[in-house]
């Protein structure tokens, strides 16, 4: 079975589950490392940044249905987890969210002698996003893209999300201390 094929089913295998939990299902990676399989699942909620909690709900429902469709038969580790600030762009939605950010591209082929762009993502058209780089703009389809992610910007301001930990600098999280949804 080619790679693709299996990333495929999985991603239509799992989709659901995560789905049926209350998470958005962002992507999923299917690598080699060192003589083993690492498959990491990338999940997103909307109101709230993920916590270990929501990665251990996922991970425990998930294993089961692995388990259950063996479409994974070498030794391989599960990891589940948000994507993060350098989140993966894999889908035009994903694409869309990330409109205004900076973003590293890589074409499957070369544009113009040319496979990678670090570039801000302008916008976003069906399956066709717009970047600008030097004073020079491409368009590529979505399908062109073998790997993009978000650059992430540390200058900009941090905006809580309800369900956040208030911290304090020196002792980590106020004591029942969250941030609810009138103040984000």
């Amino acid at each position: 079975m080619q790679t693709t094929d299996r990333k495929t089913q999985l991603e239509n295998a799992l989709r659901p589950i995560a789905e049926a939990l209350g998470y958005e299902f962002w992507s999923l990676e299917l690598v080699q490392s060192r003589g083993t399989s690492i498959l990491r699942v990338y999940i997103e909620l909307a109101e709230r940044h993920i916590r270990v909690e929501d990665c251990a709900k996922v991970s425990r429902a998930i294993s089961d249905k692995l388990d259950e469709i063996d479409l994974i038969s070498e030794d391989y580790t599960l990891e589940v987890s948000s994507p993060g600030l350098e989140r993966p762009l894999v889908t035009a939605s994903h694409f869309a969210r990330a409109v205004g950010e900076e973003v590293k591209v890589e074409t499957f082929l070369p544009r113009d002698g040319r496979k990678r762009y670090r570039a801000f993502l302008t916008a976003v058209s069906g399956d066709e996003i717009t970047l600008e780089f030097e004073k020079k703009s491409v368009q590529l389809r979505v399908a062109e893209i073998s790997k993009a992610q978000v650059i992430p910007d540390f200058t900009k301001p941090h905006v809580p999300r309800p369900g956040d930990k208030l911290l304090d600098a020196d002792d980590g999280p106020i004591e029942g201390a969250d941030v609810d949804a009138d103040e984000a």
